[in-house]
């Protein structure tokens, strides 16, 4: 169910900083979103090896690996997850990944806000996943028809961990395990 009110939308919400703490889409913002579109110029539709379009059709993950059902269906929920899963696979054929290391960026990209509370600046999610994955490693991994490696939960985990912490905020520790990952 939404807590966002009907009578308003969450651009409206926004700039009366009274965005509540589970959001959904609504009408009068999608409008917004596709009136503000950058103006950008064409680019060529990006073309995806096999295995990332194998794995992207496994990017609807279970309501139940959420830590609130809520966010399921929220701005940070499945579909937020299929759509960065996406824009990882994109990025990780345009950066030249290989077969081994296109899948960690993928299934990390669909689980990262899993663990989430809710909708606003929730600090420490990135963390909260990580673990949630090591935890989970096999079933994640099983979901995607991968076996999971102490190597790729590893670089899964870490990307999760550092996605929701800004780079000037990085540890000494932050910054080691980024360099590490950082592909």
């Amino acid at each position: 169910m939404s807590t966002t009110p009907l009578t308003a939308s969450l651009i409206d919400l926004a700039a009366r900083g009274q965005l509540p703490l589970h959001q959904h889409m609504d009408h009068a913002t999608i409008a917004w979103i596709s009136d503000n579109r950058p103006d950008l110029p064409p680019a060529p539709q990006p073309a995806l090896r096999p295995q990332s379009k194998e794995l992207l059709a496994h990017s609807g993950l279970p309501t139940r690996w959420w830590a609130d059902p809520r966010l399921y269906t929220s701005l940070h929920g499945v579909r937020h997850a299929m759509r960065t899963a996406a824009l990882a696979a994109v990025l990780a054929e345009a950066n030249g990944l290989d077969e081994g290391d296109t899948p960690a960026a993928i299934l990390a990209a669909a689980v990262h806000d899993c663990q989430r509370r809710h909708d606003q600046d929730d600090r420490g999610h990135g963390a909260r996943a990580a673990i949630w994955l090591a935890a989970n490693a096999d079933t994640v991994w099983g979901h995607f028809g991968l076996a999971a490696t102490p190597r790729r939960i590893v670089q899964a985990a870490t990307a999760v961990r550092l996605h929701d912490i800004p780079y000037e905020a990085f540890t000494a520790d932050d910054k080691s395990d980024h360099v590490r990952a950082e592909r």
